[in-house]
Protein backbone atom coordinates (compact mmCIF):
# COMPACT_ATOMS: atom_id res chain seq x y z
CA UNK A 1 0.00 0.00 0.00
CA UNK A 2 2.82 2.60 0.71
CA UNK A 3 4.73 2.08 -2.21
CA UNK A 4 1.53 2.52 -4.64
CA UNK A 5 0.93 5.74 -2.42
CA UNK A 6 3.99 7.04 -2.88
CA UNK A 7 3.67 6.05 -6.27
CA UNK A 8 0.28 7.80 -6.78
CA UNK A 9 1.84 10.87 -4.89
CA UNK A 10 4.58 11.27 -7.25
CA UNK A 11 2.35 11.85 -10.38
CA UNK A 12 0.13 14.35 -8.22
CA UNK A 13 3.44 16.34 -7.69
CA UNK A 14 4.09 15.86 -11.25
CA UNK A 15 1.19 17.10 -12.65
CA UNK A 16 0.78 19.98 -10.20
CA UNK A 17 4.23 21.13 -11.09
CA UNK A 18 3.69 20.85 -15.07
CA UNK A 19 0.72 22.68 -15.10
CA UNK A 20 1.85 26.13 -13.30
CA UNK A 21 3.01 28.85 -15.28
CA UNK A 22 7.41 28.28 -15.69
CA UNK A 23 8.28 31.02 -13.05
CA UNK A 24 5.88 29.32 -10.52
CA UNK A 25 6.75 26.06 -11.75
CA UNK A 26 10.79 26.63 -10.35
CA UNK A 27 9.77 28.16 -7.24
CA UNK A 28 7.46 25.01 -6.56
CA UNK A 29 10.62 22.55 -7.55
CA UNK A 30 12.72 25.04 -5.04
CA UNK A 31 10.41 24.27 -2.05
CA UNK A 32 9.55 21.09 -2.69
CA UNK A 33 13.14 19.93 -3.49
CA UNK A 34 16.03 21.91 -2.11
CA UNK A 35 16.42 20.29 1.44
CA UNK A 36 16.97 17.13 -0.60
CA UNK A 37 19.52 18.53 -3.06
CA UNK A 38 21.66 20.87 -0.89
CA UNK A 39 22.40 18.06 1.52
CA UNK A 40 23.46 15.69 -1.86
CA UNK A 41 27.42 15.45 -1.09
CA UNK A 42 28.19 17.29 -4.30
CA UNK A 43 26.82 20.29 -2.98
CA UNK A 44 28.37 20.51 0.62
CA UNK A 45 29.91 23.50 0.85
CA UNK A 46 28.17 25.27 -1.96
CA UNK A 47 26.21 28.69 -0.69
CA UNK A 48 22.89 28.80 0.14
CA UNK A 49 22.77 31.83 -2.33
CA UNK A 50 23.80 29.46 -5.38
CA UNK A 51 21.84 26.57 -4.37
CA UNK A 52 18.36 28.14 -4.39
CA UNK A 53 19.51 29.39 -7.61
CA UNK A 54 20.49 26.70 -8.49
CA UNK A 55 17.53 25.15 -7.50
CA UNK A 56 14.93 27.33 -10.10
CA UNK A 57 16.76 25.78 -12.55
CA UNK A 58 16.03 22.08 -11.96
CA UNK A 59 13.51 20.17 -14.15
CA UNK A 60 11.32 17.85 -11.79
CA UNK A 61 10.57 14.61 -14.11
CA UNK A 62 8.60 11.12 -13.69
CA UNK A 63 9.95 8.30 -15.49
CA UNK A 64 7.37 5.40 -15.66
CA UNK A 65 9.14 1.45 -14.83
CA UNK A 66 11.90 0.29 -17.44
CA UNK A 67 12.42 3.83 -19.49
CA UNK A 68 15.37 4.43 -20.84
CA UNK A 69 16.91 7.86 -19.00
CA UNK A 70 20.33 7.51 -21.13
CA UNK A 71 21.54 5.07 -23.82
CA UNK A 72 25.44 4.32 -24.31
CA UNK A 73 26.47 6.95 -27.19
CA UNK A 74 24.27 9.55 -25.92
CA UNK A 75 25.99 13.43 -25.55
CA UNK A 76 26.17 14.39 -21.66
CA UNK A 77 23.66 17.55 -22.20
CA UNK A 78 22.23 16.50 -18.61
CA UNK A 79 23.11 15.37 -14.61
CA UNK A 80 20.25 14.12 -12.94
CA UNK A 81 19.20 13.69 -9.22
CA UNK A 82 17.26 10.95 -8.09
CA UNK A 83 14.34 11.99 -6.40
CA UNK A 84 12.02 8.78 -5.88
CA UNK A 85 12.03 4.97 -6.81
CA UNK A 86 15.34 3.15 -8.54
CA UNK A 87 17.50 2.97 -11.67
CA UNK A 88 20.11 0.55 -13.05
CA UNK A 89 22.99 0.73 -15.63
CA UNK A 90 22.45 -1.77 -18.18
CA UNK A 91 26.16 -2.19 -18.65
CA UNK A 92 27.18 -2.83 -14.92
CA UNK A 93 23.98 -3.33 -12.82
CA UNK A 94 24.75 -1.06 -10.67
CA UNK A 95 21.68 0.44 -9.18
CA UNK A 96 20.69 4.02 -7.61
CA UNK A 97 18.45 4.59 -5.17
CA UNK A 98 17.12 7.36 -4.05
CA UNK A 99 19.20 11.13 -3.51
CA UNK A 100 21.88 9.51 -5.89
CA UNK A 101 23.51 11.90 -8.33
CA UNK A 102 23.47 10.00 -11.58
CA UNK A 103 26.01 11.04 -14.45
CA UNK A 104 28.32 13.72 -12.24
CA UNK A 105 31.44 12.69 -13.48
CA UNK A 106 29.91 14.49 -16.52
CA UNK A 107 29.49 18.13 -14.99
CA UNK A 108 32.12 19.76 -16.56
CA UNK A 109 33.60 19.18 -19.89
CA UNK A 110 31.58 17.50 -23.77
CA UNK A 111 31.64 13.50 -23.80
CA UNK A 112 29.13 10.70 -24.79
CA UNK A 113 27.89 8.45 -22.31
CA UNK A 114 29.26 5.42 -21.78
CA UNK A 115 26.61 2.90 -20.23
CA UNK A 116 22.54 3.35 -20.39
CA UNK A 117 20.48 4.11 -17.28
CA UNK A 118 17.07 2.17 -16.89
CA UNK A 119 14.38 2.96 -14.36
CA UNK A 120 13.96 0.15 -12.22
CA UNK A 121 10.66 1.71 -10.75
CA UNK A 122 8.42 4.21 -11.41
CA UNK A 123 11.13 7.05 -10.73
CA UNK A 124 10.88 10.80 -9.78
CA UNK A 125 14.51 12.86 -11.22
CA UNK A 126 15.55 16.12 -11.17
CA UNK A 127 17.41 17.14 -14.18
CA UNK A 128 20.53 19.37 -14.18
CA UNK A 129 20.72 20.67 -17.95
CA UNK A 130 24.96 21.25 -18.02
CA UNK A 131 24.68 24.76 -20.29
CA UNK A 132 21.92 26.03 -17.86
CA UNK A 133 24.25 25.38 -14.78
CA UNK A 134 27.53 26.65 -16.84
CA UNK A 135 25.46 30.15 -17.71
CA UNK A 136 24.21 30.17 -13.76
CA UNK A 137 28.22 29.54 -13.05
CA UNK A 138 29.13 32.69 -15.05
CA UNK A 139 26.56 35.30 -13.47
CA UNK A 140 29.05 35.05 -10.32
CA UNK A 141 32.81 34.18 -9.78
CA UNK A 142 31.85 32.99 -6.27
CA UNK A 143 29.22 30.65 -7.94
CA UNK A 144 32.58 29.16 -9.96
CA UNK A 145 34.54 28.98 -7.03
CA UNK A 146 32.10 26.75 -4.72
CA UNK A 147 31.18 24.40 -7.59
CA UNK A 148 34.63 23.63 -8.63
CA UNK A 149 35.59 23.38 -4.91
CA UNK A 150 32.38 21.01 -3.74
CA UNK A 151 33.13 19.06 -7.05
CA UNK A 152 36.56 18.29 -6.12
CA UNK A 153 35.94 17.50 -2.90
CA UNK A 154 33.54 15.32 -4.05
CA UNK A 155 35.67 13.40 -6.50
CA UNK A 156 38.00 13.04 -4.05
CA UNK A 157 35.54 10.99 -2.12
CA UNK A 158 34.86 8.80 -5.49
CA UNK A 159 37.97 6.92 -6.18
CA UNK A 160 36.27 4.63 -8.56
CA UNK A 161 35.19 7.66 -11.01
CA UNK A 162 36.55 6.72 -14.59
CA UNK A 163 39.56 8.73 -15.29
CA UNK A 164 39.60 10.17 -12.54
CA UNK A 165 43.06 10.43 -10.30
CA UNK A 166 43.30 12.66 -7.48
Amino acid sequence: FRIAYAEQQEVINRDLVKRVPRGLRREIVLHLFYDKVTKQPLFKGCSQMFMKEFCKTLVYEIYPKGSTIWNSGDPCRYTYILVSGTCRLKETGQTFVPTSVMGEDFLFGTRLRETSLKTSSLTGVLIVNLNTLNKLLCKQTRFRVDVVQCYDNYLSLQPTLAGYTK
